[in-house]
C-alpha cells in the first residue's frame, strides 16, 4: 500500500504470516521499521508510535502520524 496519508499512532502487523514494513515517504521510502508476524508472537504491535516503533535502523525515531506507505514482506505459508 502506498500513499495511506500518513496514518497512525500505533501500529499491528495484521498479516499473520507476513512482515509488515511501515515508510515514511510514499511509494516504500525514507525511514522506515518492520514488525515480525503476528505468529511470531512478538514485536509484532507497537501502541504507541510517538516513542519508536518495531525494529529496523530507524526503530527509534517517531513515527507518529507520519506513515505514507506499508509493504508485507516475508510470507510463510
Amino acid at each position: 500500500m502506498t500513499n495511506v496519508g500518513n496514518i497512525g499512532y500505533g501500529a499491528v502487523s495484521n498479516g499473520s504470516k507476513c512482515r509488515t514494513l511501515w515508510y515514511k515517504g510514499t511509494g516504500y521510502s525514507g525511514e522506515w521499521f518492520y514488525m515480525l508476524r503476528a505468529l511470531d508472537l512478538s514485536n509484532y504491535k507497537d501502541p504507541y508510535l510517538r516513542n519508536g516503533a518495531g525494529t529496523g535502523k530507524y526503530s527509534s525515531n517517531n513515527f507518529e502520524k507520519q506513515v505514507s506507505s506499508l509493504r508485507f514482506t516475508d510470507c510463510i505459508s
